[in-house]
């Protein structure tokens, strides 16, 4: 059986299977097409493994970021996770993820159409924050996934983040931009790390 390489339509970003004895046929000069099976469209295969290799690079930069940015969040008890997350936050409007692999898929699947214009070049941006207290204590994690200019809808999507126990998480994601982040003055640290929020 034919093994496969990594290749992503350079369309819709969705994933497409090239074998690499097809691959090896038509390289260097070849310009071999395949369908698309999500976008039904014929694509350069020369394109979709270029696709393929842009969307893990933001993808795995994306992830990284974040991996780091939550394993340093104090442990909160269940009411003060949610307080971090919004103010008058119930229980039932936030979500928990337990595994931080899972909180990276999450993640990542909710910004996928921001992931998927930076690998096509546009002028897309994932911004992760550190959301503190007036004391510089960090209380939650912070996403802003704003899409280029051309999508129609640069407001920007949020997702806040907190902590409850070594591996599990609460998370929450406005319906609409509550400008928490867009507009907050950011703290920059000498780290080079996440920008931090103080709360006003």
């Amino acid at each position: 059986m034919a093994t496969q390489d990594f290749a992503r339509c350079p369309l819709c970003a969705a994933v497409v299977e090239i074998s690499n004895e097809l691959w090896r046929k038509i390289w260097p000069f070849g310009s071999a097409f395949v369908l698309c099976m999500h976008c039904h469209r014929q694509v350069a295969i020369r394109d979709a493994k270029m696709m393929g290799a842009s969307f893990s690079h933001w993808s795995r930069q994306f992830q990284t970021l974040l991996a780091h940015t939550v394993r340093d969040l104090p442990i909160l008890p269940t009411g003060d996770a949610l307080s971090a997350l919004a103010s008058h936050l119930k229980l039932d409007d936030a979500k928990p993820i337990a595994g931080l692999q899972s909180l990276l898929q999450h993640a990542c699947s909710h910004y996928r159409q921001v992931i998927k214009e930076q690998a096509q070049g546009r002028q897309a941006e994932l911004e992760v924050v550190v959301v503190a207290s007036h004391d510089h204590t960090p209380r939650c994690v912070g996403i802003i996934g704003r899409r280029g200019a051309e999508s129609g809808d640069s407001s920007g999507s949020e997702m806040f983040i907190s902590r409850v126990a070594t591996e599990e998480f609460m998370i929450y994601t406005p319906q609409t931009s509550t400008g928490r982040i867009i507009h907050a003055t950011r703290v920059r640290p000498a780290d080079g790390g996440p920008a931090m929020l103080v709360a006003d």
